[in-house]
């Protein structure tokens, strides 16, 4: 895929492609979504352990297909880097490593337009984690809760506000 013409709509239906090919119809899919079968239908691994620089959430190695995690992150935290290496792994075949922080997690909001495999990546991760039709039945569900979006869909606060 070329990268600068992806536009958002593509990866919301790449990212809802693959959930319909792991779990079948979106509207059976149990919140959280469950990533393990995501990763084991893509042939992944998941590793945890502890990175040596504290700022590290994780990292993708296409490679070894792995997906390295911070065990010392929150479910939400965990969630939201595996669904955004994930986008890396779909989205962008020429990339052979990544890394996520916590810099970039708890930036969300404010990096967008810094880096657009960045960009794309997090928006995978959303669509992946967050479809949108769920999405808008529990918004209105919770009363517009932040905090209940962001426990039903197992993502942290700031990715809920995308």
């Amino acid at each position: 895929m070329d990268v600068a013409k992806l536009e958002p709509e593509e990866i919301d239906k790449e990212a809802l492609a693959l959930l319909r090919t792991v779990f079948g119809k979106l509207e059976s899919i149990m919140l959280p979504i469950n990533l393990n079968q995501i990763i084991e239908h893509c042939g992944l691994t998941i590793r945890q352990g502890t990175f040596v620089d504290s700022d590290l959430e994780g990292a993708l190695d296409r490679q070894s297909k792995t997906i390295f995690l911070s065990e010392s992150d929150s479910f939400a935290g965990k969630n939201f880097t595996v669904a955004h290496e994930l986008g890396h792994f779909k989205l962008h075949k020429e990339v052979k490593t990544d890394i996520f922080t916590m810099h970039q997690l708890n930036n969300l909001l404010s990096r967008q337009g810094e880096d657009i495999k960045e960009d794309q990546a997090d928006l995978f991760a959303i669509s992946l984690l967050m479809p949108e039709k769920s999405i808008r039945s529990l918004w209105r569900a919770t009363n517009r809760n932040l905090e209940s979006v962001s426990k039903i869909f197992g993502v942290p606060q700031v990715a809920a506000k995308l």
